[in-house]
């Protein structure tokens, strides 16, 4: 019997427990009446999912996931399940406090935190207070929260909304919004401190405050980042309207060359005060791809220098609605439907190339938004018509494949789905017959051509014309729309059996043939004004070359249809090779090769052998091309790795440019010069 009861208790053990679903409601049916009692009772891999309603009181203020690998989330989002913290000046309470070690596992998702208040010795965080823990924050409203120094205290006040002491913090999502910091305060918003590494996408930090009479604090507004040993990453962000009375309005940093790196991109800094971005020391961070009130070094929108300093024509920020404004549609959240303005911003479509723009809604432009919304089903609509409403999985077909994806999402009443194409939050048949209609895209189209030859307008005589010297074409084209225009005076027999215009057209290359028969012939010739019109051709460049009966070339011209391609870059990162010291010390360690109008890139990388993420920024200023090899590595791994680079530059225009390479720190790497020849 004994031998039984060991049998069953090891494969009892054996077996892991199935992760739970424990529900709360404060005012209904649930498992639990309040979040700390369901935190208690709960074991790793479980979920808790509170109802809606405005939790209040003990148990549902100062939680503790007691070091728990748990995900915590709302029912129905943030504006529906409210943490209020009830906390005053006398009676002090935050929303969570996060200090046993939790990883990323531990998930904090859709609450909103509000009305806490911590008057504290030294840190702060009166919505959120994170040490030595590293939580997964997402789809959170922290607001109206505030942190005040102890009068009796010779620390300061770091972080009214959310502080975080040695963590690495991922935060996607969120709103913060409306927190402040008292006397010697740090980081109205946001307080990073001591080793802290921050991974922020597409949040919202917006009318936060650090305010103080003295000159020794009331930095970082938005966000204070400490000295020395704490790093950021932030995407898709917007920082407004938020307030420093020292400095640092929107961002405040204590940084030095070659210490962990400051990141930002694609992000909108503006209206900030008393400044968007302020540093203590010479390092300015890697700022790209951004919108800065008042500029701020870096690559800029497409590739090019400088950060924008447009405004961003936000659709209301009195109201805190950070949204684009769009002629074509902005996702109204207080009426959840599209709308349209009388203009549109500078900021829709000119993030970094590299950044990931699908889960954008048609019409996309193909390029990632700037600010909180870009990359989102929210981001608001481009002018630019590239892609196709129907083509969901953005392969540049409307085929089988997206059928299945529309097939899956038949039915559904959800807003902001890409099947739904009328956008009336409704999958149906309505949205079928838009579908039907794209079906087969891109449509089929050969090019084609019609002329029209007039009559013999001069009589030269009895001599034929000579071969044209000049190298200038005689003949005209112009491109309207996917069409080329074209114009000439055919020289032919005054009394020709038929004249006319032959066109092939092969890959890029479009060679026209100006054709006659004339069996018997008059010994005298005329000029035969020739009008075609030539389409419709797809978007690129092409070249016209044009003969005479007789093979003679009359000249040959290069035609662009669509926009001229902004020089752009594709790039491809190998995995970790031996590192080598001689690689490094080699005086240009790249190589570029010139494949028509396009630039291959090949080096060899050398980073931390444990990066959170590499890659590649370029800007093109006149002739100068500049690389940027970018790594970002919040904690390290005390080993270095080569890693293998190989990229694709342009197109350019056809002329002399100077190549120059940099590492993360601003390190040069080398230089060289590269021709791009016209095209043959």
């Amino acid at each position: 019997m004994k031998k039984l009861i060991f049998a069953l208790t090891c494969l009892f053990l054996a077996i892991p427990c199935r992760a739970r679903i424990i529900t709360v409601d404060d005012n209904g049916s649930a498992d639990f009446d309040n979040i700390q009692a369901a935190i208690n009772d709960s074991n790793d891999s479980d979920t808790i999912i509170v109802a809606d309603g405005i939790y209040t009181g003990e148990g549902n203020r100062d939680i503790d996931y007691l070091s728990k690998a748990i995900t915590l989330r709302s029912a129905n989002g943030p504006k529906s399940c409210i943490i209020d913290c009830e906390g005053t000046y006398e009676d002090n309470h935050r929303g969570f406090y996060f200090h046993s070690g939790e990883g990323s596992n531990s998930v904090l998702d859709g609450f909103t935190i509000t009305k806490g208040y911590i008057v504290t010795m030294c840190w702060g965080g009166a919505g959120i207070h994170i040490d030595n823990s590293s939580p997964t924050i997402r789809n959170c409203i922290i607001t109206g929260n505030v942190a005040e120094l102890d009068p009796y205290s010779l620390c300061f006040c770091y972080g009214g909304g959310i502080y975080f002491n040695g963590t690495t913090l991922t935060m996607t999502n969120c709103i913060i919004n409306d927190n402040s910091v008292g006397e010697f305060g740090l980081g109205g918003g946001i307080c990073c401190m001591s080793g802290s590494n921050t991974i922020i996408r597409n949040c919202i930090i917006s009318n936060n405050a650090a305010t103080t009479p003295y000159d020794t604090a009331g930095q970082g507004g938005g966000i204070y980042l400490d000295n020395y040993t704490s790093s950021l990453y932030m995407v898709n962000c917007t920082i407004a309207e938020n307030s420093a009375s020292s400095d640092g309005g929107g961002i405040y940093f204590e940084q030095y060359e070659n210490l962990p790196s400051i990141t930002i991109r694609n992000s909108i800094l503006w209206d900030n005060s008393p400044n968007q971005i302020s540093t203590y020391g010479t390092y300015k961070g890697l700022v790209s791809c951004c919108d800065v009130q008042g500029g701020w070094p870096g690559p800029g929108p497409g590739g090019k220098p400088p950060n924008m300093d447009e405004n961003p024509l936000f659709a209301d920020p009195a109201n805190e609605d950070y949204h684009l404004k769009s002629q074509v549609g902005r996702w109204d959240p207080n009426q959840n439907e599209w709308v349209t303005d009388a203009n549109t911003s500078s900021c829709i479509d000119l993030g970094a190339t590299s950044s990931d723009w699908a889960a954008e809604l048609w019409p996309h432009g193909k390029r990632i938004n700037i600010g909180a919304f870009g990359g989102t089903p929210q981001a608001s609509l481009s002018l630019s018509d590239a892609g196709n409403i129907a083509d969901l999985n953005n392969d540049d077909k409307v085929n089988s494949g997206d059928l299945k994806l529309f097939t899956n999402e038949w039915q559904n009443e959800q807003l902001l789905l890409s099947e739904d194409f009328n956008r009336n939050g409704f999958v149906d048949f309505d949205d079928f017959a838009i579908f039907g209609l794209q079906w087969s895209y891109p449509f089929a189209s050969e090019p084609g051509m019609t002329f029209h030859i007039d009559d013999c307008n001069m009589e030269a005589g009895l001599n034929w014309p000579a071969a044209a010297e000049s190298n200038e074409p005689r003949f005209s084209v112009w491109v309207e729309g996917r069409y080329i225009h074209f114009e000439d005076m055919m020289i032919a027999n005054c009394c020709p059996d038929e004249l006319g215009l032959e066109m092939t057209v092969e890959d890029s290359i479009i060679t026209i043939y100006e054709t006659e028969y004339t069996p018997g012939g008059c010994y005298c010739i005329c000029d035969y004004p020739v009008t075609a019109t030539l389409g419709p051709f797809e978007d690129g460049t092409y070249t016209v070359e044009v003969y005479d009966n007789y093979g003679n070339s009359l000249g040959v011209v290069e035609v662009t249809i669509g926009e001229s391609p902004e020089p752009g870059m594709t790039f491809q990162i190998g995995e970790c090779g031996l590192f080598s010291a001689a690689e490094q010390a080699s005086e240009t360690r790249f190589t570029v090769t010139v494949d028509g109008l396009y630039v291959r890139f090949e080096d060899t990388m050398n980073a931390n052998c444990c990066p959170d993420e590499l890659g590649l920024e370029m800007t093109v200023e006149d002739n100068l091309i500049t690389i940027y090899e970018t790594e970002y590595t919040p904690d390290g791994c005390r080993c270095m790795c080569n890693y293998p680079i190989n990229a694709t530059l342009g197109p350019f225009e056809p002329g002399t440019y100077i190549l120059e390479v940099y590492e993360d720190q601003g390190g040069f790497i080398g230089s060289t010069t590269v021709v791009i020849n016209p095209p043959q």
